[in-house]
C-alpha cells in the first residue's frame, strides 16, 4: 500500500440498481489498492422495487427515468457531503467522488465536495421525460475522468458531448472504450448474472486507466 493511496479517500456512489454485487466488488478493488473507501446509499436503506421493469428483461427506459426522478437529490447531496467530511476527518488529504450511472451524475453535480471525480457512463443529456437537469460540466473545476463505452445506447450523445467539452476544458478527461456499451464494467446488476452487458476486456482496460489517472490526479 503506497503512502499516496493512504492519503486519498474515495466516496463511492452506485448506479440506480443500488449496492449490487458488482458495486461491492468495485469497493473491495479500491480498498485492495490501498484507498480509504466509504459508500453512499441512494435509497437510505430502503430497497427500491424495480425488478423487472427497470433492470430485467422487461426493463423500460421510462421506468428507469421514473426511478431516477424519485431520488431525493438534496438528501443525497447531504450524504455525499457527510461522507467527504468523514474521510477528511479520518486522515484523507484528498477526496475522490467515484460514481456509476446515476452515481456518476451525482459525483459531477457535487464536484465541489471533492478534489477529483470519476464518473462511469453518466447521462450528460437528460433522458426523454426526465424532470431533472443533466450535470453541467462547466461547473466542474477539479480533475474529472468520464468513462463511456463507445457503443453505449443508453446515454445517447453523452460521449460526444463529453469529448467536445474535453477539447476546451482543463479539468475534464474522457475515456471512450471500444466494443463496450452501458454498464460494461458491472459483472452483475439486478436481473442477471453475469450481466449480458459485462465486457471483461473493456473493464480491465478502464480500470487500468483509472489506477494511473487516480495517481496523477491526486498528487
Amino acid at each position: 500500500m503506497s503512502r499516496l493511496n493512504r492519503r486519498t479517500g474515495i466516496v463511492m456512489l452506485p448506479m440506480l440498481f443500488g449496492t449490487s454485487a458488482s458495486f461491492i466488488w468495485h469497493i473491495l478493488r479500491l480498498r485492495l489498492l490501498g484507498y480509504s473507501v466509504v459508500s453512499v446509499d441512494l435509497y437510505e436503506g430502503k430497497r427500491p422495487f424495480f425488478f423487472p421493469y427497470v433492470a430485467g428483461p422487461k426493463a423500460s427506459a421510462a421506468a428507469r427515468t421514473e426511478l431516477a426522478d424519485s431520488i431525493d437529490d438534496t438528501r443525497l447531496e447531504a450524504q455525499i457531503s457527510g461522507a467527504a467530511m468523514f474521510l477528511r476527518a479520518t486522515g484523507s488529504n484528498r477526496v475522490v467522488l467515484f460514481g456509476f450511472g446515476y452515481g456518476g451524475i451525482a459525483a459531477l453535480n457535487n464536484s465541489t465536495e471533492a478534489d477529483a471525480v470519476v464518473a462511469w457512463y453518466p447521462h450528460l443529456i437528460a433522458p426523454e421525460g426526465s424532470r431533472k437537469a443533466p450535470p453541467d460540466l462547466g461547473t466542474v473545476t477539479c480533475p474529472a475522468l468520464l468513462i463511456f463505452g463507445e457503443d453505449d445506447d443508453e446515454t445517447p450523445g453523452s460521449l460526444e458531448l463529453a469529448l467536445r467539452f474535453e477539447r476546451t476544458s482543463l479539468s475534464v478527461s474522457v475515456l471512450g472504450i471500444a466494443h463496450a456499451g452501458h454498464a460494461f464494467a458491472d459483472l452483475t446488476v439486478q436481473g442477471g448474472f453475469p450481466s449480458p452487458k459485462y465486457r471483461p476486456k473493456a473493464a480491465f482496460e478502464a480500470w487500468g486507466a483509472i489506477k494511473w489517472w487516480l495517481r496523477c490526479a491526486c498528487v
